[in-house]
């Protein structure tokens, strides 16, 4: 049996904490190799996300006037099956300066001046109802789109009073007040009625 000087076990041991420490010094160079690629992705995302504020700030007004769209839609909507139900005519008219509160209300026909009020609402939250507005029919005259308006009558019989009057096309603009005293059209979002049905789409 060769024997075992105190020499050889000194070595071994030196070359098994030797390796430990290598291994060691490994899993810390990963770690640390980690934790950089961690505040890469970070500092990338922080920065797409600061350089995209800009742009979600100017788009945002646009995206709330989409939102009162679809909700003046779905109102007309009512309003034309509330029509078929009780043979009767329905007008949505806006009021209050032209903001985004409305009444819906109920007459024999159209050319009726005794209208009964059915029910009222708003488009948006009380937060937001003096930011926007409807876009008035000499207002949008005056930003070139014409056939706005700020009533619209729906007659059983006859259907769509902008095509009995001889409109055909029209809508319903909602624009950010401020975009209106600036002249601005870009963020604006506009509710087309068209024909006797009075078919919806937006623009």
């Amino acid at each position: 049996m060769v024997p075992i000087h105190d020499s050889d076990v000194a070595e071994k041991r030196w070359d098994e904490a030797e390796w430990r420490h290598y291994e060691l010094w490994e899993k810390i160079e990963v770690r640390l190799r980690k934790r950089k690629w961690w505040w890469i992705t970070l500092a990338v995302v922080l920065f797409l996300a600061l350089s995209s504020v800009p742009v979600l700030m100017e788009r945002w007004p646009k995206w709330v006037t989409l939102t009162a769209a679809g909700r003046l839609s779905r109102e007309i909507g009512r309003m034309k099956r509330d029509t078929n139900v009780d043979r009767a005519s329905f007008r949505i008219r806006f009021k209050d300066g032209a903001k985004l509160i409305f009444t819906v209300e109920r007459a024999g026909s159209c050319s009726d001046t005794d209208w009964l009020p059915v029910r009222t609402g708003a488009l948006l939250g009380p937060e937001k109802l003096e930011h926007y507005a409807v876009v008035s029919t000499q207002q949008g005259g005056g930003l070139g789109i014409p056939g706005l308006m700020e009533s619209f009558c729906y007659d059983y019989l006859a259907g769509s009073e902008a095509l009995i009057s001889g409109k055909g096309l029209t809508g319903f603009g909602i624009i950010p007040v401020k975009d209106l005293t600036e002249g601005r059209t870009g963020r604006m979002s506009i509710v087309l009625l068209n024909g006797q049905s009075a078919e919806i789409s937006f623009e």
